[in-house]
């Protein structure tokens, strides 16, 4: 590690040295790892910077909107339990913005939060002076508790043990889980209208196709972290959140139609 090996490679199975350390108990190796791996990141993530910033700027000015949301006639409820959001994104010069709510989960709960992501590429200065960020800086502000942050802040500082250990552990406490995507195979099948013709609709002032991407393959890994939750102990889990949400559904009902 200090002769700069890139934790991020991964064997033949997809995983990298440090799920490797975790997965066979190895704590040493993964306190060695992660003592090193964040300036590591931070050299990489600064040798990339000037290549990032120019060919955002090259690209044109704009501003779109991604929103997703999950649907199942299988798993009721699954709409209350997934993910769901909508991105709004500007970019202007190799400055970008992106405005979102999902924030992170506690256990299978969602949370939200109003914050925004600034992009500096270009860095910042105020008018009288006194406030001056560097190009590439990573701005975060949350709107409702109207504070702002700098993401990027003390990146390249070397950890305390103590958050070296604390991040350990929690490795140690879960499964690992490698999601993965094959779209070697994909298949972009357009939509027919009654006529046999390809279907359209508008999108903000865009006229849109509309097509069906097939034979995508959607895979999670898994492997076994000894001491760790079961993914039976996982899926018991996960069916009570399930069966408690029913209940709420049934008493909800009985309330309305009482």
């Amino acid at each position: 590690m200090v002769a700069g090996a890139d934790w991020s490679l991964q064997n033949e199975q997809g995983w990298s040295a440090l799920q490797e350390a975790v997965c066979t108990r190895e704590e040493a190796i993964a306190m060695t790892i992660a003592r090193h791996y964040q300036p590591l990141a931070w050299a990489k993530w600064c040798r990339r910077l000037p290549r990032i910033v120019a060919s955002a700027a090259r690209i044109r000015d704009f501003y779109m909107e991604m929103s997703f949301h999950f649907e199942s006639s299988v798993i009721p409820f699954i709409g209350r339990i997934a993910p769901s959001d909508t991105y709004r994104i500007w970019k202007r010069g190799s400055n970008l913005r992106a405005d979102m709510t999902l924030a992170g989960f506690d256990g299978f709960r969602i949370q939200r939060s109003d914050q925004t992501f600034l992009f500096l590429g270009e860095g910042y200065t105020s008018e009288d002076g006194n406030l001056s960020l560097p190009a590439g800086s990573l701005i975060v502000l949350s709107h409702k508790e109207k504070e702002v942050t700098n993401a990027l802040e003390g990146a390249g500082a070397q950890p305390t043990e103590s958050e070296i250990a604390h991040e350990v552990q929690m490795m140690s406490q879960t499964n690992m889980y490698r999601p993965g995507i094959d779209v070697t195979q994909a298949e972009l099948v357009p939509h027919l209208n009654w006529r046999r013709q390809e279907r359209s609709e508008m999108v903000g002032n865009w006229k849109a196709k509309i097509y069906d991407m097939l034979h995508v393959t959607v895979s999670v890994k898994s492997r076994r972290v000894p001491g760790a939750m079961t993914d039976e102990e996982m899926k018991s889990f996960f069916l009570w959140m399930m069966k408690k949400g029913w209940q709420i559904a049934e008493n909800m009902t009985s309330m309305m139609m009482y």
